[in-house]
């Protein structure tokens, strides 16, 4: 137990306080020993998950924007099931606390290097006065999601799919493949590397769907 108290704090953004009844309380909600280790561990399985998809620049493509929405829902719909309404907004809350930084990391690299460009998709280019950037170097053009319409329409596509329905997932993942092709050929007309940027996020998201969905069942 004592591993996973000190996983709170990092979690949650505080300390877990226990109790005189053996529950812990997080800001005012308590949780069994039970409950906490529970939600502790698919809270850090599910971060470490999207971390693992995060590229080494930090900067966002639009399958990220996927990851983040398959872990909402897979999130919310583990504590729904198994905690009270006021532990599933606590532990939505982290892991929306998660996702919110790693967006924030990645405005502030855009802010920092990128200028924009007038390309639908991928509308950001690296600075003249940046090339020189350590970041610069990890990165290049046409490599960050810029269409916040697209973007948008992969959040709502992910929000509500039933993951444990394999008909529903072959369906998203296919509807996924189809709405990003447009965003894919800006950066290539090769048919080649676009079929194999499409098979990879089949794989991607088949995967990540399947260890998101694991860990909130175990």
């Amino acid at each position: 137990m004592n591993e996973v108290l000190e996983s709170v704090e990092g979690l949650f953004g505080i300390k877990a306080k226990e109790e005189s009844d053996n529950t812990f309380s997080i800001d005012g909600t308590a949780f069994t020993a039970d409950e906490l280790q529970k939600a502790v561990g698919v809270l850090k399985g599910t971060e470490g998950e999207i971390s693992a998809h995060i590229t080494e620049s930090k900067l966002l493509d639009y399958i990220n924007y996927a990851h983040f929405e398959i872990a909402r829902n897979v999130v919310d719909k583990y504590s729904k099931k198994n905690l009270n309404a006021q532990q599933t907004e606590l532990v939505n809350k982290a892991l929306n606390s998660f996702i919110d930084k790693a967006q924030e990391v990645h405005d502030s690299i855009i802010k920092r290097i990128f200028e924009k460009t007038q390309d639908k998709y991928y509308g950001y280019k690296v600075t003249d006065t940046a090339v020189n950037d350590d970041l610069a170097t990890v990165t290049g053009d046409k490599v960050v999601a810029s269409n916040q319409d697209l973007i948008n329409r992969i959040t709502a596509l992910f929000s509500s799919v039933d993951f444990s329905d394999s008909a529903a997932v072959s369906k998203v993942i296919n509807d996924f493949k189809e709405m990003v092709i447009p965003a894919y050929k800006e950066v290539t007309e090769d048919t080649e590397k676009l079929e194999d940027k499409l098979s990879y996020d089949e794989l991607s998201l088949g995967k990540t769907i399947k260890n998101f969905v694991d860990r909130a069942s175990d």
